[in-house]
């Protein structure tokens, strides 16, 4: 299942801790900070799964009257990385989804092959 984090970014006008390339985006993403005392080596762009344990959701309505929500996921580890190539940073969040489950049901079609001619 793929969620688009992606929200429109609000109208503060013009602030000044703004740069200009944060003034020219349209939408935009929640951002996570990993503390950890170990590098993590993680390519600069890409997919990551963690494996996490919800620990809040909170709903409310904003200023514009429509509901927002948001949560509090405790990150217990980082399960797998994947470096990403410059075709999969053109995808949607939902065909990237799509075709890392193609994958790896591809991969579960091989092992099964592999067991049942053993």
């Amino acid at each position: 299942m793929s969620i688009d984090l992606g929200f429109e970014r609000p109208d503060y006008g013009d602030m000044p801790a703004m740069s200009p390339d944060d003034m020219e985006m349209k939408v935009m993403y929640p951002s996570v900070y990993i503390d950890s005392d170990k590098k993590l080596g993680l390519p600069k762009k890409g997919t990551v799964t963690f494996r996490y344990e919800l620990k809040s959701e909170t709903s409310r309505e904003g200023r514009d009257q429509e509901p927002k929500y948001s949560c509090e996921l405790e990150l217990q580890a980082i399960e797998s990385s994947e470096k990403g190539s410059k075709s999969d940073r053109k995808e949607s969040s939902d065909e990237a989804l799509d075709n890392l489950r193609k994958k790896k049901d591809e991969e579960a079609d091989d092992n099964y092959s592999d067991e049942s001619e053993e």
